[in-house]
């Protein structure tokens, strides 16, 4: 399934298959968030996950993963929500910071 955004060859991954849990235990708001049951063609049901990752059709190869949608990054193979470490700085430097905005960049490394 695939949700666009302003340009028509982006769009949110969704996950489907008997692979997709039913939800996150005890946490009924993120699993409306990011689970949703969709109607096949055949008029057979479907769980789906919202992975968060945008991806771009290209012609000739199909759908290549370009980033996220959130503001979630993996650092050192760890995922990481930047709005929490902001919510953390700002709890931490109230008196010192007026506004905290994180942002990730940097070149990724290749493992040899």
């Amino acid at each position: 399934s695939e949700k666009s955004e302003n340009d028509s060859s982006l769009a949110e991954l969704w996950l489907g298959g008997p692979q997709v849990g039913l939800g996150y235990a005890g946490d009924p708001k993120l699993t409306d968030a990011r689970f949703k049951v969709v109607l096949n063609a055949d008029g057979s049901e479907e769980r789906l996950f919202r992975t968060g990752d945008i991806t771009k059709l290209v012609p000739g190869v199909g759908r290549v993963l370009v980033g996220r949608g959130d503001g979630q990054v993996k650092i050192r193979g760890r995922r990481v929500e930047l709005g929490e470490i902001e919510s953390a700085m700002r709890e931490c430097l109230a008196d010192v910071l007026s506004d905290v905005a994180v942002t990730a960049t940097g070149k990724k490394k290749r493992r040899r």
